[in-house]
């Protein structure tokens, strides 16, 4: 639906032909393809142009596109479903505007999907969990309407018979969709795997315990269930940030913690202290709460940063 300026059009040439028998023909695409490099900037600036063109007169459709986008998929919310269904209405009509019809609609409320056309809604797909529910894939997790969980895939590879390299292995980790952190504990022993392999030049094979350890258990992520909702019941709550953890007490006293997001480094080959590695480690998460104080959509009361590092602490406390 993006067309690319001609002036640019020769940089996506390509050669095609149906048969080994005729001759090639040059192609010039004329819109922007997936596979380019270019393509994820292209589509999320011309959504941004949309906004801009119709924020005075659609405002909270404008910020939910402007925020709640990823390329081309939306996750948005609200706290009621006259408000949700309201949402639905300007956010299809704006972008309609601009070219692009909004499709496989999902929601964790029936009374939201009943008045979005049934055409327009997301099929159900294979459930694993013990509901009868359809999953939906969203930025490669999938999501249980009905629960309102999230839960992992990861491929079952444990049946295939390969002969492990290096660059498997990697290639095997790699695969594992993460894009929040919370499988942290279990990625980082596989970096950790890694990382010996590399430093003694050893294949798989010659770790060959702990590399089928390692992947015997991988596929039992599957298994995992995340709720996607981080915040307790009730409109008023306090809500606080502990580093990557959020905290929220409601007016009943009922209190909730989520971990929101992780990240993880395996220490270095070269020789650092540990104080020194525990100092990263602090600088690292003190980034990432930046990030996430910035993203969430909520009134944060306080934010505690944490280490039990009392060295660390000490260092923090003193002079630059």
């Amino acid at each position: 639906m993006i067309q690319v300026h001609e002036d640019d059009r020769d940089l996506q040439r390509i050669v095609w032909r149906s048969h080994p028998s005729q001759r090639l023909e040059t192609y010039r695409l004329t819109t922007v393809t997936y596979g380019t490099a270019a393509t994820p900037f292209l589509a999320t600036r011309c959504l941004l142009q949309v906004v801009l063109d119709s924020q005075p007169t659609q405002p909270t459709a404008a910020e939910v596109i402007k925020n709640d986008f990823y390329v081309d998929d939306l996750l948005t919310g609200t706290d009621t479903v006259s408000e949700a269904i309201q949402l639905y209405d300007n956010v299809t009509s704006l972008l309609k505007s601009g070219g692009f019809p909004v499709r496989k609609w999902r929601s964790n409320s029936l009374d939201i999907l009943e008045a979005i056309p049934a055409a327009l809604q997301e099929t159900q797909g294979p459930c694993s969990l013990p509901l009868d529910e359809g999953a939906v894939k969203t930025l490669g997790l999938h999501w249980y309407p009905i629960s309102d969980l999230f839960q992992f895939s990861v491929v079952d590879s444990r049946h295939k018979n390969v002969t492990w390299t290096r660059r498997m292995v990697l290639a095997n980790v790699a695969s594992i969709y993460d894009p929040l952190g919370l499988l942290g504990p279990v990625i980082v022993q596989c970096k950790l795997f890694i990382q010996t392999l590399w430093q003694r030049q050893l294949e798989p094979s010659e770790l060959a315990t702990r590399r089928e350890e390692i992947h015997q258990r991988l596929p039992d992520l599957n298994r995992i269930s995340i709720p996607r909702r981080i915040t307790a019941d009730g409109t008023s709550i306090t809500v606080e940030l502990h580093y990557v953890c959020l905290r929220s007490v409601n007016p009943n006293g009922t209190m909730t913690l989520h971990l929101l997001s992780s990240k993880s480094r395996v220490a270095p080959l070269k020789q650092v202290s540990l104080p020194r590695v525990e100092l990263n480690a602090t600088l690292l998460s003190s980034r990432l709460v930046d990030k996430v104080h910035e993203a969430l959509n909520l009134q944060i009361v306080q934010c505690f940063y944490w280490t039990d590092s009392t060295v660390v602490l000490a260092w923090i406390a003193g002079c630059s």
